[in-house]
């Protein structure tokens, strides 16, 4: 019997030089110039200007048997714009052409791409068979066959479509025009333009949309969805419809459809089979005609659940403590966007009871809460916040919600109502949590009263999670694991994009949090008018973990990409991160929680004292840290005060040697906040000054220090004083230092050495 041997498919390299196009020499150069950047070889070619696309691509369809096709000898109908989304066939710069016995057949450059046909199959939905094209041509035919497929303005030949279209009912609003203006409500409320409408407002509900922008552009009208906090184009509609759009929703929304030149504000009431959903609606005048964005109230899809937002166990928990105090103020802070009204509103569902009178002011009222009293602002009628919220008070509230303090007046009056018996929560624009105090004072808001009536503070993000269904494992790079001490047994996660993320990789939202709650050094730091520096740092040490902390135990759980941490929240700047404490830390509780949380564990006998040298010197901390690793000691270093407090936390070492003047916290600042911390009073502190005489010797004791050296230091002088201090601390408090605490009330709270 006779073997048939398999054809040997055509080497795509020895065609380019068959044909004249590359010298084997420069054939060769590119393949490994290819190779480093990763690039598939054939993509290399043409973008390099190494060969023309319309010279390699007959080769690739000659190597791959896949058809070469020209779009000047097709007829591509317009319902096959509805075999893929537009925005599906920009992002991979595909072109359907239509269906052949219920496969899609889709044009693209890189028709042979395994990968990239798997991706679009998920976003199809149906089997699919690649055709080369022209990239140039795919681009010039995108547009033109988008933009006839909108020109019929139906729905999408879809049944799925056509049936849900068929329960939608619109609650049109009484409209404010003036004027005969008969052509134009006529033309907004043709069958097609109806149609086209419903259908725009059915695809945003249906994708989950939170807002639809309608902006008019130079040849054409752009229609995109905030999903998830992100805007994707989703449909372009010709020129001509952008009048009669533009109208029908304004005939939808109250408004007055004869006025284009000033901005309006209307609301559509909208039903979808048994969801009722509230439209915000807003107009806006720009160069190419009015631009639409609608806001989509649906508290069907809200989820008012303080469990679903993605607390931590420590702020959870602080957050339910607050919210059931009977007097006090919460504050939820952060830009608009990022969830406050969701937080506060689910705060109030879970204290709703028969037995509480809940009373709220907003500007508007978003949702409707079933036993709670909501009151619109007006300020037309006079109903400001701070007018209302005067009316509140003689109504008997228990619970006030006040959606926004944007001035002194408003502060105030929230502030005194949360000392006189009310719990009242509410809302600021800042970018932190210590910062909504700062802000408070800003608006010349008496510090002791907020100080004596602030209950909390909640700044908030919200970033987009990992889709579940298509996200793998990345690599962050060695050196962000370095620089927040990344345990290397973490493992980061993104999504890669798939069908049930629409290729975004990304599905849903999560929170990210920074709860302030005032201990007794906030409460000091408030009354003196301490810095947000300040507020941050006595905070943290009480158990806040900064915003970025939080997104980034979040990002090392998996649930969210640690980019996007990043992006939204940014790095700290001046705070040191400490990955492996809140991994540790992450499910504790509140007190158990924090930069002092960390105690130092007892140090074995054979185990070498730990020396902290702080100082902004280069030469300084290179010379101490030679001069006693040579006497056996383990030395740390840190480059200023700030991240010298911060290391001493973690770390708790057994002495401190600290430069006086210092960037971002000085050594005198340094001494204090150590000495007056009861963790850390058993931690000898020597100063490092250029400066002699008795009165820098009593001014250096005075505040804490246990000793100091003066400058250039001497190396025997330097080792002589360290190894005296531990000494003199041993006898105190034992060769461990404070081990596990015991009777901190009978040690001496400074120890000088003479």
């Amino acid at each position: 019997m006779e073997t048939v041997k398999k054809a040997k498919r055509p080497d795509l390299g020895e065609m380019i030089t068959e044909k004249g196009l590359l010298t084997q020499e420069t054939l060769e150069e590119a393949r490994a110039k290819a190779g480093k950047t990763r690039q598939p070889f054939e993509e290399f070619l043409i973008e390099q200007g190494y060969v023309r696309e319309e010279d390699l691509l007959p080769l690739l369809s000659e190597v791959h048997h896949i058809p070469l096709v020209a779009f000047d000898d097709l007829t591509i109908k317009s319902e096959a714009a509805n075999l893929l989304p537009y925005e599906i066939a920009t992002k991979y710069r595909v072109m359907p052409l239509g269906q052949r016995r219920g496969t899609v057949v889709l044009a693209m450059r890189n028709a042979h791409n395994i990968r990239l046909v798997d991706e679009l199959r998920f976003h199809v939905g149906r089997p699919v068979q690649t055709v080369y094209a022209s990239q140039k041509a795919i681009e010039s035919k995108l547009g033109e066959l988008y933009g006839a497929a909108e020109d019929e303005l139906g729905p999408e030949d879809d049944s799925a479509l056509n049936e849900a279209l068929q329960d939608i009912e619109v609650e049109e609003g009484p409209s404010e025009e003036e004027g005969s203006e008969d052509a134009v409500r006529a033309e907004s409320a043709s069958s097609p333009i109806v149609k086209l409408v419903n259908e725009i407002l059915l695809r945003a509900v249906q994708k989950g949309a939170s807002d639809i922008h309608i902006e008019a552009a130079e040849s054409s009208v752009v229609v995109r969805f905030r999903v998830d906090g992100v805007l994707h184009v989703m449909r372009r509609l010709p020129k001509k419809v952008q009048n009669a759009v533009i109208s029908r929703l304004k005939v939808l929304g109250g408004m007055d459809i004869s006025d284009s030149r000033r901005p309006q504000d209307g609301r559509i009431k909208l039903r979808i089979k048994d969801r009722n959903l509230d439209i915000r609606v807003s107009t806006l005048p720009t160069f190419w005609g009015e631009k639409v964005v609608m806001r989509i109230l649906d508290q069907a899809g809200v989820g008012l659940d303080l469990d679903v937002l993605g607390f931590l166990r420590a702020e959870r928990e602080q957050i339910d403590r607050i919210m059931r105090q009977p007097q006090g103020m919460m504050l939820v802070t952060g830009p608009t966007g990022s969830g406050k009204t969701t937080t506060l509103y689910s705060v109030l569902s879970a204290i709703n009871t028969d037995e509480i009178n809940i009373i709220t002011v907003e500007d508007p009222v978003e949702f409707q809460l079933s036993g709670i009293n909501q009151v619109p602002v007006n300020p037309k009628a006079g109903m400001t916040f701070a007018a209302g919220l005067r009316s509140i008070l003689r109504q008997d509230p228990n619970v006030i919600m006040v959606g926004e303090i944007r001035d002194q007046e408003t502060g105030e009056i929230a502030l005194e109502a949360a000392e006189t018996g009310h719990m009242v929560f509410s809302t600021l624009h800042t970018t932190s949590a210590a910062g909504a105090v700062t802000r408070l004072i800003d608006m010349e808001v008496p510090s002791y009263l907020i100080a004596s009536s602030l209950s909390g503070v909640l700044a908030q993000r919200l970033l987009r999670r990992n889709c579940p269904d298509c996200s793998e494992p990345v690599e962050v790079g060695e050196g962000l694991r370095k620089k927040y001490n990344i345990p290397d047994g973490v493992t980061f996660y993104r999504g890669k994009g798939c069908s049930t993320c629409d290729g975004q990789g990304k599905k849903g939202r999560m929170g990210v949090y920074e709860l302030l709650v005032p201990d007794k050094e906030v409460i000091e730091g408030i009354n003196r008018g301490a810095s947000e520096s300040e507020l941050v740092d006595a905070a943290r040490k009480a158990g806040m973990n900064l915003m970025f902390e939080d997104g980034l135990v979040k990002a090392m759980r998996g649930a969210v990409d640690l980019n996007d941490v990043i992006q939204t929240v940014g790095a700290p700047v001046g705070a040191k991160v400490d990955a492996e404490r809140l991994l540790e830390q992450a499910d504790l509780p509140w007190e158990e929680r924090g930069l002092t949380a960390k105690r130092k564990k007892k140090r074995e006998a054979d185990e070498p004292s730990t020396v902290l040298v702080v100082d902004d010197s280069r030469t300084i901390r290179d010379m101490s840290r030679f001069v006693l690793e040579s006497e056996g000691y383990k030395v740390i270093v840190a480059e200023d005060g700030r991240e010298g407090l911060e290391t001493a936390f973690k770390e708790m070492p057994d002495l401190i040697l600290t430069d006086m003047q210092m960037p971002n916290m000085n050594g005198d600042e340094l001494v204090q906040k150590i000495k007056n911390d009861p963790g850390m009073v058993h931690i000898p502190v020597v100063v490092l000054t250029s400066q002699e005489g008795e009165e820098t010797e009593a001014g250096v004791l005075a505040h804490g220090a246990d000793d100091f050296i003066n400058k250039p230091i001497e190396p025997m002088t330097l080792t002589a004083r360290v190894k005296k201090i531990l000494a003199t601390y041993q006898r105190f408090y034992g060769s461990g230092g404070q081990g596990e605490g015991e009777n901190d009330d009978d040690l001496p709270q400074q120890v000088v050495s003479q």
